[in-house]
């Protein structure tokens, strides 16, 4: 992340005075400039992007959990949790059903009466 930071900013400013504020040796800038990709990484890149489809084809309402059950039909092994933090690091997020155009007062009446049946209120309370 630190060396990112410097990659970003070296048009800025001299790569050396940048690694002297971050704290980070210039040499180990360079040697991570060198090293390959890592396997996790490119994995990533394309699981993201696979993670973006599914989220676009929902229209933007699908979650981590829901995005993670297209991706297992499809055939992707992967971690419910690894999509999630994928999700957050990209900035997408689904929408709750409360959320959707299609919300009508039968179904909002039944989501409160949950809530109070859940809460248990005293006799005569409500």
């Amino acid at each position: 992340m630190t060396f990112g930071f410097v990659d970003e900013h070296r048009h800025l400013w001299p790569v050396r005075a940048i690694c002297a504020v971050l704290g980070v040796s210039v040499s180990g800038y360079y040697a991570w400039r060198k090293r390959p990709e890592s396997k996790r990484s490119i994995e990533n890149r394309a699981l993201l992007s696979d993670i973006r489809c599914a989220h676009a084809e929902s229209g933007g309402c699908y979650g981590a959990p829901r995005v993670h059950a297209v991706l297992r039909a499809a055939g992707r092994s992967v971690g419910r949790h690894r999509i999630a933090r994928l999700m957050r690091a990209a900035g997408l997020r689904g929408l709750g059903w409360s959320m959707r155009e299609t919300l009508h007062a039968s179904i909002a009446l039944e989501a409160l009466d949950m809530a109070v049946k859940r809460q248990r209120p005293a006799p005569g309370l409500i």
